[in-house]
Parts: C-alpha cells; structure tokens; sequence
C-alpha cells in the first residue's frame, strides 16, 4: 500500500501517487477510482490525494480477492470434472 506523498515545489505532481496509478492499471475492480485519483493528483488537492489513494488501494486488493477465488473455483472445478472423467 502506497503512502500519499507531500507536494513539493520541486516536482509537479506526487510520484509515488502517479505510480500507484500506474501500476494499478488493469488492476482494479473499478477503474473509475484510478481516475479519480489521476484528477486529484492534477489538482493537487492532499486531501482529495490521500481519499483517492485509501480508495484505489481498496479497489485493487478486492479485484485480488476475486481474481483469487475464481481462480480458485475454476481449478475445483476442473479437478471434479478431472476426476468424474477418470471414473466414467
């Protein structure tokens, strides 16, 4: 989970924000969050920053749930159907 990071003067937008929406594309269960924080970051709005940013790191972890028990039924199903057709 990525930390908000303070603006500076010396740089135009929070690089760890502008990487965690980088490294989230295709990632999300709901990209809309991504953009959110995009336009946050441009804004440059902490507050709207560190929402977005709580926000994005939720929405990724519960696609990593669900990618993860669908994977998961996906091989229970194929082993009873491995199965069941050694039997037949």
């Amino acid at each position: 989970m990525l930390r908000v990071c303070p603006l500076s003067a010396s740089n135009s937008y929070p690089s760890h924000d502008i990487a965690l929406y980088k490294e989230t594309d295709g990632k999300m269960a709901d990209d809309k969050t991504r953009e959110t924080l995009l336009k946050a970051v441009k804004a440059r709005d902490a507050d709207a920053i560190a929402k977005a940013v709580k926000e994005v790191n939720e929405s990724k972890t519960a696609k990593e749930k669900a990618d993860a028990e669908a994977k998961a039924k996906a091989e229970q199903e194929a082993a009873a159907a491995a199965a069941a057709g050694s039997h037949a």
